[in-house]
């Protein structure tokens, strides 16, 4: 309906892309940081300590610096069209098509690329520790592959969940009553529809692999970080019950939309 939040959102596609994916990543980074620096960083040299500092300032600003210009490239038709559409622009039907599939896509296209420097990562920070350090314990290894896999999933399944249900409930409609639909756009609801139970499979793995982590730690680490692994536990648990909500809605969503796409292209000659 008119005047509703669902028909006034498209005009803040850019902060909200922007936000679901950096707020869940800078959480993420910060647990990284905090987990790593008990655990590993605080037992080696001031030297080292101060060289790893470095290193990961200059990760962390490389990598949201270029996962945001990635981010935005990638999904630009799915933040620009819809925008033009409501500003009274017309595209050709390519563009529309193309559009129609990035705004599907747009929470997957975000996650692969936040994904992506997560692995760059979690290649560069152990070469720089094994450089700084002159040799680490198999342990520490362990403590930080266990690390980036919880903050790979936050990562991944809380941003996909937030950027596809404001898509497909904000975004998406408005590319509906433009271009005419093909069988390729069914085709993409339901490859939505599955990818997205895959990503509710991670958003269920966050409290199980800090929970994995939390028994490597064992009772030596102190109170303190294992009250934060604690915390990521019962924080997975909560942000599991909210990603399943938007699950669900996001499957009704994709059913009402292939019903449309599916009688506007079985009506068309």
């Amino acid at each position: 309906p008119e005047g509703s939040p669902r028909s006034t959102l498209w005009k803040w596609a850019l902060p909200i892309l922007l936000a679901a994916i950096g707020i869940p990543n800078l959480l993420a980074a910060g647990y990284n940081y905090y987990y790593n620096k008990m655990l590993i960083i605080s037992g080696l040299s001031p030297q080292a300590q101060q060289h790893l500092e470095q290193v990961h300032l200059v990760i962390g600003v490389a990598a949201f610096s270029l996962g945001a210009a990635a981010i935005l490239y990638w999904c630009r038709l799915a933040l620009t069209v819809p925008h033009g559409l409501r500003h009274g622009q017309t595209y050709s039907a390519e563009v529309l098509n193309k559009a129609r599939t990035a705004t599907l896509n747009v929470g997957h296209r975000a996650v692969v690329i936040a994904f992506g420097l997560w692995v760059l990562a979690g290649i560069a920070y152990p070469v720089a520790l094994q450089i700084a350090a002159g040799g680490i314990p198999q342990r520490a290894y362990v403590h930080l592959m266990s690390s980036l896999a919880v903050c790979g999933a936050v990562a991944v399944a809380y941003p996909f969940f937030i950027l596809t249900y404001y898509s497909v409930r904000c975004l998406y409609p408005i590319l509906l009553s433009h271009g005419e639909l093909r069988s390729d756009d069914g085709r993409d609801i339901r490859s939505l529809g599955r990818s997205s139970t895959r990503y509710l499979a991670v958003a269920a793995s966050v409290p199980l692999v800090g929970i994995a982590g939390l028994s490597f730690v064992g009772s030596g680490a102190g109170e303190e970080l294992n009250a934060t692994v604690r915390a990521l536990c019962l924080g997975g648990i909560a942000g599991f019950i909210v990603v399943y909500q938007l699950f669900r809605r996001i499957e009704s969503d994709l059913r009402a939309l292939l019903r449309v796409v599916s009688l506007e292209v079985s009506a068309s000659p």
